[in-house]
């Protein structure tokens, strides 16, 4: 098992910048930092896509992630609350005939 490091949002910004604004290599700036290009690429993506609200860390949710979790639940509690309705349905539907 290999251990993932862990890089702050501010160490992640200045990588990019060396990238996009210095206009140096993201091999390069990768050996440097002792950082994976790999890693370099995927900050890079989530940069332009989130700006610096991309790099929420310790399992912190973009705004998105939190409706998208909080509809998931909300979804879930409507499904059971309605197997239950089909159930004493049912069961009321029983005693009358």
């Amino acid at each position: 098992m290999t251990k993932r490091n862990k890089y702050s949002p501010e160490f992640k910004t200045e990588a990019i910048n060396m990238v996009l604004n210095e206009g140096k290599s993201i091999d390069e700036i990768g050996n440097s930092l002792g950082v994976h290009p790999t890693s370099i690429r995927a900050w890079i993506l989530k940069y332009k896509e989130n700006g610096t609200q991309g790099f929420t860390g310790n399992g912190n949710q973009t705004p998105a992630e939190k409706e998208i979790t909080r509809l998931l639940k909300e979804n879930k509690e409507l499904k059971q609350e309605r197997d239950i309705l089909k159930k004493a349905t049912a069961y009321f539907a029983k005693e009358i005939l």
